[in-house]
C-alpha cells in the first residue's frame, strides 16, 4: 500500500503536466457522437447516430438496442 502512495505522490506532477486536450466533436444533426480512434496523422474515426435514427430492441435481448448509425472521419480540424 504505501509503496502505491509513493508511485502516485511521484506521479502526480507528471499528470498535472499532461500534454493531451480534450475536446468535444459533435457532428452534425447527430444524437449522440463516439470516437473511436485516431491515427499518427492526426485524423479521427469514429461513428454517429443521425437525429432521425431509431432504435429497435431486440426481443433476444432487450438490454441492447440496434441503432442506425454511420461512421466519420475528421482530417485537418
Amino acid at each position: 500500500m504505501r509503496t502505491i502512495l509513493a508511485l502516485l505522490c511521484l506521479m502526480s506532477p507528471l499528470m498535472a503536466q499532461n500534454p493531451w486536450n480534450i475536446v468535444t466533436i459533435n457532428v452534425l444533426g447527430a444524437q449522440e457522437t463516439e470516437v473511436r480512434g485516431i491515427n499518427n496523422y492526426g485524423e479521427i474515426v469514429g461513428f454517429y447516430r443521425p437525429s432521425t435514427s431509431t432504435c429497435l430492441q431486440i426481443p433476444a435481448n432487450p438490454q441492447v438496442p440496434v441503432c442506425t448509425t454511420r461512421g466519420f472521419k475528421i482530417v485537418n480540424g
